[in-house]
């Protein structure tokens, strides 16, 4: 398909060095940190450890077999552990087990609205704060991905075979399947909610699929291996694994402009007027404002990102550090889900 780019920019990094760093020690194969209201958590799966940051408070919780994922709910951790099959309630303050359930393969885990949601091969569990199991969905694919939109449960059914939807959506509500989308996808990986659309995005092929009402609206291509999709200033910004660039997406008129790099970004992230890029074949992390970069911080293996209402966590996952970089304020609206 021929691709049409309104502009292209070419990037010059500016290295300022008045930024405030914060580093905190964590296992050397964290590969996932995860903001909570409870604070900041870097799962470690290979040694079993949780490290978590809160304020001027650290700490870390042991005797995990695999630990994949967390998230919270009043003062409990919730943690899956892949390899062992169970979802885990920890106690936060004294860190004991309170109750444990087992779901066979429990991978992403998300909570939303006081209800616990666990995904499980091609399953997703809804729990409540005690882990009593309260529904169970099975859909057509394999996937951790799924997302919530108000009473919406959407299902990126990632490992799809040729007649599987790409989307499957549940009613939170009545708990059935209210529509199956068919987006022309391979692997329907992220999901970004903005006016009255939706928008999904195809890891694989790079398309990008605008829904309205259940109907795709427009389909726009980009290159293949897009990986991170972030709304910022008025834009919607798209990464790539390949290509050392970023994607803008106009998401009225549809028009796409590219932004040239000297690295490839992972994930991005949005702290107010400040978008951050994680260039993570090139060890370090960068800040744009206004589409001027400002400045790079090293960071070996950038795997992820995490915010507060300070500022931005990066997970250094080769140096078994989190960098923390103050940024002095308030976040401005809302995060999903």
């Amino acid at each position: 398909m021929k691709r049409n780019f309104a502009l292209t920019i070419l990037l010059i990094p500016i290295l300022l060095l008045s930024i405030n760093v914060k580093i905190y020690h964590v296992g050397e194969f964290s590969l996932r940190i995860k903001k909570t209201v409870k604070g900041i958590f870097i799962i470690d799966s290979l040694k079993g450890s949780i490290y978590f940051l809160h304020e001027e408070n650290e700490g870390v919780i042991r005797g995990f077999l695999f630990p994949l994922w967390v998230d919270t709910l009043g003062n409990y951790l919730y943690v899956t552990d892949v390899k062992r099959g169970y979802v885990y309630k920890i106690d936060l303050f004294s860190f004991n087990m309170v109750s444990k359930v087992y779901v066979k393969r429990p991978e992403m885990i998300k909570i939303y609205k006081g209800r616990i949601y666990v995904s499980s091969n091609n399953e997703v569990y809804e729990l409540d704060k005690d882990l009593r199991i309260l529904r169970k969905w099975k859909f057509c694919a394999k996937s951790v991905y799924f997302y919530f939109y108000e009473d919406f449960l959407l299902h990126m059914n990632y490992w799809k075979s040729k007649d599987c939807p790409d989307v499957t959506i549940i009613d939170l509500k009545s708990g059935k399947v209210v529509k199956n989308l068919y987006l022309g996808f391979e692997r329907p990986f992220r999901f970004l909610s903005m006016y009255d659309k939706w928008v999904f995005l195809d890891y694989k092929t790079g398309d990008i699929a605008f829904v309205r009402n259940f109907h795709i609206i427009k389909r726009i291509n980009l290159p293949a291996y897009s990986y991170d999709i972030v709304y910022y200033e008025s834009k919607i910004v798209v990464s790539n694994l390949f290509e050392k660039s970023l994607y803008i997406v106009d998401p009225i008129l549809y028009r796409i402009s590219k932004v040239q790099l000297n690295c490839q970004v992972g994930d991005l992230e949005v702290f107010n007027d400040h978008l951050f890029l994680s260039c993570i074949f090139d060890n370090y992390v960068c800040s744009m404002k206004n589409w001027k970069l400002e400045w790079k911080i090293s960071c070996e293996y950038p795997v992820m990102m995490a915010k507060d209402d300070k500022g931005i966590y990066l997970l250094c996952a080769d140096e078994g550090k989190v960098k923390f970089i103050n940024m002095g304020g308030k976040i401005k609206g809302k995060e999903g889900s």
